[in-house]
């Protein structure tokens, strides 16, 4: 029976001349000053069929480390933090990232264990955070029931939870499903979409998906991700109803808080910022549903919004690791349809800044890539080291390109 920490591996300590070796190995020329204002190099040097395995050994590493340094034996859970009295168990925002990291090894490794490992994180966080009463539909006495990032003692009708925290975590319970084929987690990403279907949308207010439960804001966050989870459920299940629900939000989406000038789409009908979170996402529901629908103008606006999310936010990111984590996460995922080496190298340059500026003493990934102090997260997070963990997990899932796509014979990323 499988009942440890992800990995099983907690008493495994980092080894620095494995790690000294991989960082001499993956920091390359990408990380230089030109790449901040411009579209990042095709990856130079080196061998590009032996980078995944360096990537798959830092985020099992990575794994490793989580495992050590913030699994909590008396909660059976995971720390939000290293301090010491910190023992508050973490919320979905931060585990979500460690559940990317494990489906991405898992995915670019399938072994018994690593599916194993899938498994009991996702069985763990469905019992952690389901709450069956959260999501009241108002002037009925139905509760659809949902993901609740607090902890069991306040959960119930007016436990506060996020739209697009079950956007994130239904994706990654239904990538658990395509690794596994354990039927449950399919289940289980259902779940989560309708507490966003059904008790998200915002009536009254114009529409759009409330950001909580709390209807503070609507979300392009919640949009986003509700987005990607319905049509990549229609495409795994053909029910119309997920194809009904993705059109509407996208509809929506692009009448509401599409700014025509970049190309892109807005943080909310109130603000006009733009992240880069929000188009990764919307991008893997227009590729998605080109492919199911056969309609290739939504491949077209996938291709665009990719082009114009690189021209916005450059080749080197800065919103945080865990935001951008998710960005580069669904840009790999338009890599695998289109074959596009700029996806790839748009991830591999980024995750080369990570090993050269974020790493501590330890091997945790705890500064932002360019080594100053995470935004929005304390020092000690998991959620800023799981999230740089996954991107190289994702890394490894990914096939790097051919020298001749690159236009780099040699290939590789140089040592």
């Amino acid at each position: 029976m499988f009942n440890s920490p992800v990995g099983n591996s907690r008493s495994r300590r980092l080894l620095p001349a494995l790690l000294a070796t991989l960082l001499l190995a993956l920091v390359g020329s990408a990380v230089g000053a030109g790449v901040a204002n411009a579209p990042p190099p095709a990856p130079a040097g080196g061998n590009l069929a032996g980078d995944q395995q360096k990537f798959l050994q830092l985020a099992e590493t990575g794994v490793q480390n989580i495992n050590r340094y913030w699994f909590n034996s008396r909660t059976d859970w995971y720390n939000d933090r290293l301090a010491k009295g910190q023992d508050g168990k973490a919320p979905i925002w931060t585990t979500v990232h460690l559940f990317s990291a494990l489906n991405g090894i898992a995915h670019a490794a399938p072994t018994a264990a690593n599916k194993r490992a899938v498994e009991w994180f996702a069985d763990r966080a469905f019992r952690e955070y389901l709450d069956p009463q959260v999501g009241h539909i108002r002037h009925t006495r139905r509760h659809i029931g949902g993901f609740d990032p607090s902890t069991r003692e306040t959960k119930g009708p007016r436990a506060h939870a996020f739209f697009d925290d079950n956007g994130w975590l239904g994706l990654a319970f239904l990538e658990a499903y395509q690794i596994t084929r354990v039927r449950r987690y399919l289940t289980y990403a259902d779940d989560a979409f309708q507490f966003i279907a059904q008790a998200g949308w915002a009536n009254g207010a114009g529409g759009g998906v409330w950001w909580d439960t709390s209807h503070a804001s609507r979300s392009s966050e919640s949009i986003a991700s509700g987005t990607a989870l319905a049509a990549l459920l229609y495409q795994t299940t053909g029910r119309k109803s997920y194809l009904q629900t993705a059109q509407r939000y996208i509809s929506w989406a692009d009448s509401h808080i599409w700014d025509a000038r970049s190309g892109l789409y807005m943080r909310d009908v109130d603000s006009p910022i733009l992240m880069g979170y929000v188009q990764s996402p919307m991008i893997v529901g227009f590729e998605s549903l080109c492919q199911t629908t056969k309609n290739d103008t939504l491949c077209d606006k996938a291709e665009q919004l990719g082009d114009d999310a690189l021209s916005q936010f450059t080749g080197t990111l800065h919103h945080g690791p865990q935001y951008d984590a998710v960005y580069l996460h669904w840009m790999l995922n338009l890599y695998a349809q289109d074959h596009d080496p700029r996806w790839y190298s748009l991830a591999a340059a980024n995750a080369q800044r990570a090993l050269a500026n974020a790493q501590n003493k330890q091997g945790l990934f705890l500064k932002a890539w360019d080594g100053t102090r995470a935004p929005d997260a304390p020092t000690d997070s998991l959620k800023i080291d799981a999230a740089t963990v996954s991107v190289f997990a994702w890394l490894a899932a990914a096939t790097p390109p051919s020298p001749s796509a690159s236009g780099n014979p040699s290939g590789g990323v140089s040592g």
